[in-house]
């Protein structure tokens, strides 16, 4: 099965990278509105490493899918609740 173009420029997604940083706009995103959400008053921001995912090989979009958006979700909600401000967390399937 083919996989879908990349729904920013519709250049070719491949599956076999891993994000080794992600300072990338999408995860940065994301865990603000995610954690915002949880903490009301307080900002907290979590960098994750070593996320599986498919990037676009043109612009560099990344893509997640439900499983990992689901556990990125739970790893957020942790260090929320464990009242962390800043943190560098490595990615981990549970």
């Amino acid at each position: 099965m083919e996989a879908a173009p990349c729904s920013y420029c519709a250049g070719l997604i491949s599956s076999c990278l891993q994000i080794q940083d992600t300072f990338s706009k999408m995860f940065a995103l994301y865990f603000i509105i995610l954690l915002n959400q949880f903490t009301l008053n307080q900002f907290t921001s979590v960098v994750m490493r070593d996320v599986p995912a498919q990037i676009c090989t043109t612009c560099g979009e990344e893509y997640v899918d439900a499983a990992t958006g689901k556990r990125l979700s739970q790893i957020a909600e942790t260090a929320v609740n464990e009242g962390v401000q800043v943190d560098v967390r490595r990615y981990k399937a549970a």
